[in-house]
């Protein structure tokens, strides 16, 4: 009797990033007119490369460190009061 095996995975299986094809072409088409020259073509291209592979990430990264070093201060300062008020919690617990 024969037993089927379990498929071999494909060692060279390579898994595209198919969120980002579907934006980058979804802005292409957008941005693109179906009468433009090969010039407006290629300068169209280089825009929304720069934009969507250069600019966004850094905005991105950008506000997101800003927004972590304000919690940072945040934490910090709720740290320091939770210290204090079980500070007192613990003295009026147990009183030396």
């Amino acid at each position: 009797m024969n037993v089927p095996t379990a498929p071999t995975p494909n060692k060279h299986l390579n898994i595209p990033d198919l969120r980002f094809e579907k934006v980058f072409k979804k802005a292409l088409h957008r941005e693109l007119a179906p009468s433009s020259s090969l010039s407006r073509k290629a300068g169209v291209i280089t825009k929304v490369v720069v934009r969507d592979v250069l600019l966004m990430p850094l905005l991105q990264s950008f506000v997101l460190s800003l927004a972590l070093m304000g919690v940072k201060e945040w934490l910090s300062y709720i740290r320091l009061k939770g210290r204090t008020l079980g500070d007192r919690i613990r003295q009026r617990l147990f009183p030396i």
